[in-house]
Parts: C-alpha cells; sequence; structure tokens
C-alpha cells in the first residue's frame, strides 16, 4: 500500500494549498491501524474521498480512496484550520 497527502490551509478566508511529498509506504498496512494513526496526526476525520472507476459497459463503480481530517489551530493572533487529504493505493505504481 502507498499513500500521498495533501494539506490546505484555511486563514481568514482564503485557502493555500501544499502538495507533500508524493506517494510512499506507510508504517503499516493495515487500513484501521492506519486510519489511527493519522487520525491522531491530522485531527477528526470529517469525509472520506471516492473514485469513480469505470467497468467498461457504461456503469461505475465508486470506491473509496482516502480520508480527509481536520483540525484547528492558532498561534494566539490568528485563528485557522488545517485539512489534509490522504489517499491510498494497494498497487504499487
Amino acid at each position: 500500500m502507498k499513500i500521498r497527502a495533501t494539506y490546505v490551509r484555511y486563514v481568514e478566508g482564503e485557502s493555500e494549498i501544499y502538495p507533500g511529498a508524493g506517494w510512499f509506504e506507510p508504517r503499516t498496512d493495515d487500513k484501521k491501524k492506519l486510519f489511527t494513526i493519522l487520525q491522531k496526526e491530522y485531527g477528526r476525520c470529517v469525509s472520506k474521498i471516492y473514485v469513480d472507476v469505470p467497468m467498461g459497459d457504461g456503469t461505475f463503480d465508486r470506491r473509496q480512496c482516502g480520508w480527509v481530517f481536520s483540525r484547528k489551530d492558532s498561534n494566539g493572533k490568528r485563528e485557522w484550520e488545517d485539512e489534509t487529504w490522504v489517499e491510498y493505493r494497494e498497487d504499487n505504481r
């Protein structure tokens, strides 16, 4: 399994996107353990990420391919929300 994270920061109505380091192997291949590790690191899960896979007959199969985590933070003067989109894939592309 490989994962990729994309970071989004929302400050005062504006958003900034920070791409992660690309695809890499996580500390575990167990999705439940991975979810727990990511939730501790990035905050609560607010959504899942899905992809529609064409089936060849004109229909699509919707499959989960990640999670969206969110947490609020501040530095005393400003408050912001950090969102982390973590995608996973089973193959080794």
